[in-house]
């Protein structure tokens, strides 16, 4: 009966983590097309100001009045807000649209047949517009966050939102949506954050508008729903890795369990063949019942996961947002095609687990004397391991695909596997040999060790794949997180940031205070990278589709301050020793990681660049940084470079003498008539909410790994229970022969702990390789970035000693059971 629940565990657990990924990614990527811009279609360009301007209701105007009548304002905007029934502060995005606009462009350009098509999205916009006003948020992200219809949310400035109106219009996401009108009124601006252009328009046209656009605005691509599907491919690819690995684990696991079944049934089975039953009907009955156990286990699991997939959907959709500027809506999912290919999967990957325990099945049927060899000088295994270790080295160095990247993975772990197979048995022969003849019990232990991990190879391969995973994805997380802290810490060196679209009104604020405190100003302005010939580039990344337009990459060119200061807070990948020599002088430029990955750029090589105004330069790279989770290309450049384009300052760094003047600062501002312009926020503040953000972004991947870890541990806890009972007859002996019952249970415990040790042991060393495998190649393959790994031995020892807790904790209780068996009941056993 124990078995049979192994296998429905594995099944359940493998379907439910395949389940939840699939639910996550057809559910993000279903969205992106609807959720580029709600209510609208064909949104492919947008108007947005140059840095350090705003765009204005006149601006608008003035081109409407120019005859661009495809152009739709939207304000943006993230307010805390209160929640009606608990009273706890919200933070919420609010997107305003005007409608009006949206309207009108409808019924100019839109055929009878495509209203009547949209009629839907035309009858939810005018909630927006016509009184009751409304606000209209999607179903689904009302429910999460516990709001109800007709709800009338509170700003914590004590301004009401229009009611709430829950809709369930597919492409919505994770904002409350009302007229550009009511929300401007709420915040008391004029603003626009963009002008989205709306239909196709000829080159004719977006040559003319581009003409017509004023100095401080420009007009930009976004991110269409391909677009959008092409940017996230990695983090898809990245989540979908891991549930297969998980996947293949639990198969593993039902591996071993199927064995376990048949080895249980043995008996059974030879007695029917001795009745005449074929050997072809005994095949069908467990094929059958593979199949309905199928049945049974694909729709739990996948129920499962899409529970799963609700709790985490909340941590993807942000971390999307933040990490590659994409929203993501809410959509249906189709459970029909999910059931039939968790099903599919299911019963695939279970016929295959059943591969080698039906072949063992047919060898014992087959023949009249069947015997296991236990030789322990298996060298094949080892052979195996160094073959598998050195192809997936060379595949691991020459390819520059992600694909090839985890088949090289796949490759090293199997590697592992092969050498776990020899390794163990081989030490524990080893150490049977080394010890004195005096020590009766534990040269027994290491003899029946050998015994006990030969025929429990399969379930410590799944037990060691899933530790390797867990040691390689705890250590890329923990180095991520030491890396990312470092840099934070060393990057952040004002005591607080300001940033503004209205640089002008806080410097003449500022001037007007009586306080002593530095004023660091950052500017930026765009430009455009001279392509080199495809060939120069290393690694050719998706992520690239989102700054390039028109075979051309777009930089961001931004200020940094050479002072002391900041010349120690540069966190380099790769410098020259007269980085900053040269860098002052404004012959010199700094590239980030990404830019130099994706063009193949190096040290002492020119970067070539042209700005908006058509002006070509180009510098000297003395140095590549680090620039961790930042998809877009950026090259730093001396301030005095700023000065010949009248850039403007975005982006404040202050500095302070004490506490008391930046507490002085915060208050003045707050209480001051530009507070609603102007954005504030303490460097402490700012760390605390980017690791908030970066623990957030692994949940998933750490909840994979602690689940696949948790059933593999059960399917060897399991199989060596299972194979030390069928190994009674034994033990009956050497109770018999006086030894005590706790004696045997104390030395089958150190037994399983000395099994779990060696699988640490072997583990430890892919696991590292692992992390060095995801850092060097998936991350920068799918990211351009890298990160140094950093090794922390206690992480690496509280992997190993949870993961021997936990086989020790899953036997103790049988264990326990069993010794206090009586002597009688033991030594019945002998008359078999």
């Amino acid at each position: 009966m124990l078995r049979v629940v192994l296998v429905l565990i594995a099944l359940i657990t493998a379907c439910a983590g395949l389940s939840a990924v699939l639910v996550i990614n057809s559910a993000a990527k279903n969205s992106y097309a609807s959720a580029s811009q709600p209510f609208l279609q064909q949104v492919e360009q947008r108007i947005t100001a140059q840095s350090g301007h705003s765009l204005s209701k006149q601006d608008f105007t003035s081109l409407r009045r120019l005859g661009f009548t495809q152009l739709i304002p939207v304000l943006r905007s993230s307010q805390n807000v209160i929640q009606p029934v608990s009273g706890e502060t919200q933070r919420l995005s609010l997107l305003g649209i005007d409608t009006f606009s949206i309207f009108s462009y409808s019924v100019r350009n839109t055929s009878q047949d495509e209203q009547n098509s949209t009629g839907t999205s035309t009858q939810d916009l005018s909630q927006l517009w016509t009184p009751p006003f409304a606000s209209v948020i999607h179903k689904d992200f009302a429910a999460e966050l516990n709001f109800a219809n007709g709800q009338v949310l509170t700003l914590k400035n004590k301004q009401l939102l229009p009611q709430l109106a829950i809709t369930d219009i597919d492409g919505l996401g994770r904002e409350v949506v009302m007229d550009i009108g009511q929300l401007q009124k709420l915040l008391g601006t004029q603003k626009i954050s963009e002008l989205l252009v709306v239909g196709e328009m000829k080159h004719s046209a977006r040559d003319a508008l581009k003409a017509a656009l004023p100095e401080h605005l420009r007009l930009e691509n976004i991110n269409t729903g391909e677009q959008a599907q092409q940017l996230t491919d990695s983090f898809h690819l990245n989540l979908l890795a891991m549930a297969c690995l998980m996947f293949v684990v639990c198969m593993f696991v039902v591996m071993n369990a199927l064995h376990l079944l048949i080895m249980k049934r043995w008996q059974n089975l030879r007695i029917a063949r001795q009745l005449g039953v074929s050997r072809k009907q005994i095949y069908w009955a467990q094929g059958t019942e593979l199949v309905l156990i199928s049945l049974l286990c694909a729709p739990i699991g996948v129920m499962v996961g899409i529970f799963l997939a609700q709790l985490v959907s909340p941590m993807v959709s942000l971390t999307l947002q933040s990490l590659f500027d994409v929203r993501v809506g809410f959509t249906q999912v189709a459970y029909l095609t999910l059931m039939l290919q968790c099903f599919t999967a299911c019963f695939l990957g279970a016929a295959i687990a059943a591969i080698l325990p039906m072949w063992q099945l047919d060898a014992k049927l087959s023949l009249r004397n069947f015997s296991v060899s236990t030789n322990s000088k298996n060298f094949s295994w080892l052979y195996a391991s160094i073959a598998l270790g050195c192809f997936a080295a060379f595949l691991g160095y020459y390819t520059t695909g992600m694909l090839m990247s985890f088949g090289a993975i796949a490759i090293s772990i199997f590697a592992g596997c092969s050498l776990l197979i020899y390794a163990v048995p081989k030490s524990l022969n080893t150490l049977f040999h080394s010890m004195p003849e005096r020590w009766v019990l534990l040269r027994w232990l290491a003899a029946d060790g050998v015994r006990l991990s030969q025929k429990s190879k399969i379930a410590c391969c799944a037990f060691f794949i899933a530790l390797t995973s867990n040691i390689g994805m705890n250590l890329m997380v923990d180095s991520f997180r030491q890396a990312t802290n470092q840099w934070l810490n060393q990057r952040l060196v004002a005591d607080q940031y300001v940033s503004t679209q209205t640089p002008n009104v806080f410097t003449q604020w500022l001037t007007t205070q009586d306080m002593n405190v530095g004023v660091v100003e950052r500017k930026g302005v765009d430009a455009f990278l001279v392509n080199k010939s495809q060939s120069s580039v290393i690694y050719q990344t998706n992520n690239q589709t989102n700054n390039q337009t028109n075979n051309q990459t777009k930089i961001e060119l931004r200020s940094y301050p050479s002072s002391d200061l900041y010349r120690s807070a540069m966190l380099f990948s790769e410098q020259q020793i007269d980085v900053w020599q040269i860098f002052s002088t404004g012959q010199g430029v700094l590239i980030n990681q990404q830019l130099a990955l994706r063009h193949g750029l190096t040290l002492g090589q020119t970067l070539s660049f042209y700005t908006e105004t058509g002006q070509s330069e180009t510098k000297q790279i003395v140095g590549i940084y680090y620039d961790y989770g930042n998809q877009k290309a950026q090259a730093m450049l001396d301030l005095d470079y700023f000065a010949k384009y009248e850039a403007n300052t975005t982006l404040f760094a202050l500095h302070f003498l004490s506490e008391q003047q930046q507490s002085l600062f915060a208050n003045q501002l707050a209480s001051s008539s530009i507070s609603e312009q102007v954005s504030s926020i303490q460097t402490r503040e700012l760390l605390a909410l980017s690791m908030k953000t970066f623990e957030r972004t692994f949940v998933i991947t750490d909840g994979l790994n602690i689940v696949t870890l948790l059933v593999a541990a059960l399917s060897l806890a399991t199989s060596v229970l299972m194979i030390d009972m069928d190994n009674r007859p034994q033990r009956a002996l050497l109770r018999s022969m006086g030894v005590g019952n706790y004696q045997i249970t104390g030395l089958s415990l150190i037994q399983y702990t000395l099994l779990s040790l060696m699988a640490c042991l072997v583990a430890l060393p892919f696991g590292v390789g692992l992390t060095w495998l995801l850092i060097n190649l998936i991350n920068v393959q799918a990211f351009s970035w890298s990160y140094p790994i950093l090794i922390t031995p206690s992480k690496l020892f509280s992997a190993g000693i949870i993961s021997i807790l936990l086989i020790v904790v899953v036997v103790a209780l049988p264990l326990y059971k069993l010794s206090r068996r009586k002597l009688v009941e033991d030594i019945k056993c002998l008359s078999f």
